[in-house]
């Protein structure tokens, strides 16, 4: 046995070393201390004492570390019997580890070798097997909760780690081991759960999946057409005109639009439905409301020109009936525009007013015409018994009072027409000239 062993040697030709580095102690220093513990090395004998490793070497190394004195005296002590025997059992323990680690190596050939010669070395496949499916069923069921009653989007997010975190467990499962023929329990590990359950639990997180996949699709879009609709809000809100004023009530538009389609299964189709009525009643008022009465205003200065038109014709006086039946037209064109304009619009009072004043016109106008028909089928009936009576006038036969009479009718009828009429004049003249003849007899 050497005085010195090898692990205390090094533990404190490194102390040693530390010190030149330090340049606490020099190079001879370094060397004498060197050549002194590599002596007591080479020496037979009892194990130095750590008195006698400090004499030799505390001269030379006066800031030596006493813990590391003590390190390299411990190190320096023979191992007893018993102590060496427990390192043989833990050196055969970890063998025996390193052999079963081997063994249940996701390599199918060599799992199946072992089955069939020796299956209890599998035990540690069969407990990981056990505790990776309890783990990936009790994370499906979180999940499951999670996306099927979610209340916020960080529910899918938690729900879609746990099924992430599900399928892990599930690749981790040593399906091998399981009979391949029956969905009888595992072989001789007991593993409490059969291969039909393994893929009931990989369809329940495919199905999770895939509804996470809708789930996240529909909240993309619900996200988008809430941030579409809060811009093109604050444009409208703040004042847009134009092109740019068009283009936010579309977006508007669009993104109401949006999350109305979105699927009333997901959470973001729920949520839409709550936001929907809100968006629906501002865009209502603050845009179809607006338009509704940029549209009424339009349509009361339409009417406002044809009511203008109206009026100007009838500034040439006596009117044909053609040309009273254009005047006509007109107001009743005028009149047609405000009858568009609903009770519950807020034009209304001022559309009904102005009908009124159209309404009075149309009347007026109205009762022109038929003056003007009248008129004119008076005069000409008056024209046919004046050529009527002079064509049977018979002058060896002259009766007075028929002639008398046929004046008198034919006065009577021009008095039928009517002031501010086409025929008005020329029947002033034809009574003038009737009355003329009948003082004459």
């Amino acid at each position: 046995m050497k005085r010195l062993n090898n692990q205390a040697f090094y533990i404190l030709q490194t102390e040693v070393r530390r010190c030149l580095g330090s340049h606490k102690i020099g190079q001879v220093q370094f060397e004498l201390a060197l050549r002194r513990l590599e002596k007591l090395r080479c020496r037979s004998g009892t194990p130095a004492t750590e008195a006698e490793l400090r004499n030799a070497i505390d001269h030379l190394i006066p800031n030596l570390n006493p813990k590391v004195l003590r390190k390299a005296v411990k190190a320096n002590r023979p191992s007893p019997p018993l102590w060496i025997c427990l390192k043989l059992a833990a050196s055969a323990i970890s063998l025996s580890a390193s052999g079963i680690w081997f063994v249940n190596l996701p390599i199918p050939w060599l799992r199946d070798s072992v089955v069939q010669v020796a299956p209890v070395l599998l035990t540690p496949s069969y407990m990981a097997m056990k505790d990776h499916y309890r783990k990936e069923i009790a994370l499906i069921e979180q999940s499951e909760q999670l996306v099927n009653q979610a209340t916020a989007f960080t529910d899918l997010d938690l729900g879609l780690q746990k099924v992430e975190a599900a399928q892990k467990h599930l690749d981790e499962l040593p399906l091998s081991l399981l009979r391949q023929d029956s969905d009888d329990d595992c072989d001789e590990g007991d593993c409490e759960f059969t291969i039909g359950e393994v893929k009931a639990a990989r369809e329940r997180v495919a199905r999770i999946q895939t509804k996470l996949l809708q789930e996240k699709d529909a909240q993309t879009r619900f996200e988008q057409a809430e941030q579409a609709l809060g811009e093109s809000v604050g444009m409208i809100r703040n004042g847009a005109t134009g092109k740019s004023r068009q283009s936010a009530i579309a977006d508007w538009r669009a993104a109401i639009d949006t999350l109305s389609q979105l699927p009333a299964s997901t959470l973001a189709g729920r949520l839409a439905r709550e936001k929907l009525s809100a968006a629906e009643r501002d865009f209502r008022t603050t845009v179809e409301v607006q338009a509704e009465s940029d549209r009424n205003r339009r349509l009361i200065e339409v009417a406002q020109i044809s009511a203008n038109v109206a009026r100007q014709q009838t500034r040439n006086e006596p009117m044909s009936q053609i040309q009273l039946s254009q005047v006509q037209e007109n107001w009743e064109s005028a009149i047609a525009k405000l009858q568009q304009i609903q009770p519950a619009d807020p034009d209304y009072v001022e559309a009904s007013r102005r009908m009124t004043s159209y309404q009075q016109g149309l009347n007026a106008i109205k009762e022109r015409i038929q003056h003007e028909k009248d008129s004119v089928a008076a005069y000409e009936s008056a024209q046919a018994m004046t050529q009527r009576l002079i064509s049977n006038a018979d002058p060896n036969r002259v009766d007075r009072s028929y002639i008398l009479g046929q004046l008198r009718a034919i006065v009577d009828r021009l008095d039928q027409v009517k002031p501010n009429t086409t025929v008005y004049e020329k029947a002033a003249e034809m009574r003038t000239s009737a009355e003329k003849r009948m003082l004459d007899r």
